[in-house]
């Protein structure tokens, strides 16, 4: 099981137990739950996150060897019920487009890559963005993970959500047209670049004496580096900087990245099979209905042709 998976579940009995319900639980009280419920703001939890909650107490039900009260007509209808009252579309993060990462990556921001730790976000925001990775991956990349070439860093991406047996593939992340590798990062600001970021930060981590283990990690008010990143502080990060921005950090998360790239790209009119490449998309019905389709939604309108 994917570790955000885990932290999910764990998420979803920690919710479940705080509303005052235990395990074993009966039908009765899992669809009374899930009528009930809310979340932040006093708002329903979108279809999706009920599924993986519902997904978590059976899961939890069977690991103790009780029945599975998730499974019974009961909840199911209860379920079907939710999905026709309140809609099945899933609310999806802002996505995060180049001129956003531009505003949240200029050294006014930053200091000036000045500080520890706006050097690893810069890095963060930069190579996550470049290799459309999910939060997960990002924080799982290690500094063996890393190549540097003339052309810019290759990156093994040894598991992915879609790679759960870690087949593993490259990504790469490719230096800006408008960075020279001979500039100092204060002479390159303007070009936004991933490479010299990442390397920045590479650096960064060897002068703390750092060589191996995670690439992305914790760093405290003193500027010194510890142990990896959690998946969770990589929205933490994002909104930080989003809101630095004048970007509405509530609608950022850690998927803002993957998503803006894809967005971004897709309003390029970038062909789809490199975007597929590049983010690692097994089929392109996802890529197309949540990214493609909306990004382009007045370029390719059939309406266009008589207007």
């Amino acid at each position: 099981m994917a570790e955000n998976t885990k932290l999910s579940y764990q998420d979803a009995l920690a919710k479940f137990y705080k509303e005052g319900y235990e395990i074993p639980a009966t039908p009765v009280q899992i669809a009374e739950y899930i009528s009930n419920v809310k979340i932040k703001n006093g708002e329903t939890p979108s279809m999706a996150t009920l599924k993986v909650w519902l997904a978590a107490l059976g899961m939890a039900h069977k690991s103790l060897g009780f029945a599975n009260p998730c499974d019974s007509t009961l909840v199911s209808q209860t379920f079907r019920g939710m999905k026709r009252t309140h809609g099945t579309a899933q609310r999806q993060a802002r996505p995060l487009l180049f001129d956003d990462i531009t505003k949240m990556t200029q050294a006014d921001l930053f200091g000036g890559y000045q500080k520890v730790k706006e050097i690893r976000d810069m890095a963060l925001i930069l190579v996550g963005f470049s290799g459309m990775f999910r939060r997960a991956e990002l924080v799982a990349l290690l500094l063996s993970d890393l190549t540097e070439t003339t052309e810019g860093f290759v990156v093994w991406l040894r598991r992915s959500k879609t790679d759960q047996m870690g087949q593993g593939r490259k990504v790469g992340i490719p230096r800006a047209a408008q960075a020279s590798e001979e500039a100092s990062e204060e002479e390159n600001v303007e070009a936004v670049c991933p490479v010299k970021a990442l390397a920045a930060w590479v650096t960064t981590l060897k002068q703390q004496e750092i060589t191996t283990g995670p690439v992305f990690r914790h760093v405290d008010k003193g500027g010194v580096i510890g142990e990896n990143l959690h998946a969770r502080s990589v929205s933490r990060i994002l909104k930080y900087h989003a809101e630095k921005a004048g970007i509405d950090p509530t609608l950022v998360s850690g998927h803002s990245l993957r998503a803006g790239a894809a967005t971004e790209l897709a309003i390029r009119g970038v062909d789809l099979w490199k975007v597929q490449q590049q983010g690692g998309w097994k089929n392109t019905r996802t890529l197309v209905e949540r990214y493609i389709r909306g990004a382009r939604i007045f370029a390719d309108n059939a309406m266009a042709e008589i207007w």
